[in-house]
């Protein structure tokens, strides 16, 4: 059954492919649709082999989720395609992942399996953008009810779907404290970026300060030396 379903999917996006269209879908859909949905942050990406057909398995290490039970609050979640020891497959608008990478995923349960639903429609990154913490899509980045959210509207709007509230990952005093070293550091490195510019460009200001003092020396001893020989 589950090979089976894997070269159904493999099947109807291979035909996405030539046609070269990807159907949006709103957020909301995709919460309707999906069986659960979970955020957190991509912990391992690796590859399962059965005969010719290659899946990936996404872990995350999760905060928030709906309709999973985590394992040490880590889900694995999989995909069509990927790069195996013998076979390799590439599936036409499967999403990227990267470790260490923020995220969402909307998730389709198939034979004791989380998949990963709509492929890239069903993944999002999570950014922070001008201080508010934002969900894209790989698919349709701009896109404004496809393509991106406010979490905190995301957070209201699934509740409300689901009629369930999200499950959370509680964090102790030591990660919540490493999150905050986490997030000075960067605002250090920026600051420390900034103070190197800036003293770059004053030393590259150095030599043409010297040079308007010597060449206004020069033009007062030359002024001398006329009067002199007047």
């Amino acid at each position: 059954m589950r090979k089976l379903f894997i070269a159904f999917y493999l099947f109807v996006f291979s035909l996405g492919a030539l046609a070269t269209v990807f159907i949006p879908l709103s957020i909301k859909k995709q919460i309707k649709q999906s069986d659960a949905i979970v955020r957190g942050e991509v912990s391992e990406i690796n590859f399962e082999e059965v005969g010719d057909q290659v899946t990936t398995r996404v872990t995350i290490y999760v905060d928030r989720w709906i309709g999973v039970d985590p394992n040490d609050h880590l889900v694995d979640v999989y995909l069509p395609g990927g790069k195996g020891t013998r076979h390799s497959q590439k599936v036409f608008g499967a999403p990227e992942f990267e470790v260490g990478e923020k995220i969402i995923v909307f998730i389709k349960k198939q034979d004791n399996k989380s998949w990963i639903n709509n492929l890239g429609l069903g993944k999002f990154t999570v950014r922070k953008i001008e201080g508010r913490e934002l969900m894209i899509n790989q698919i349709f980045p701009n896109h404004p009810q496809v393509g991106q959210m406010k979490l905190k509207k995301f957070y209201d709007l699934a509740e409300w779907v689901k009629k369930r509230k999200f499950e959370e990952r509680y964090k102790d005093k030591y990660e919540l404290a490493f999150d905050r070293e986490v997030v000075g550091s960067k605002q250090r490195e920026r600051r420390s970026l900034a103070s190197v510019t800036v003293e770059e460009s004053s030393n590259n200001d150095l030599p043409a300060y010297w040079l308007v003092i010597l060449l206004g020396s020069l033009g007062l001893v030359a002024g001398l030396v006329r009067k002199k020989t007047s």
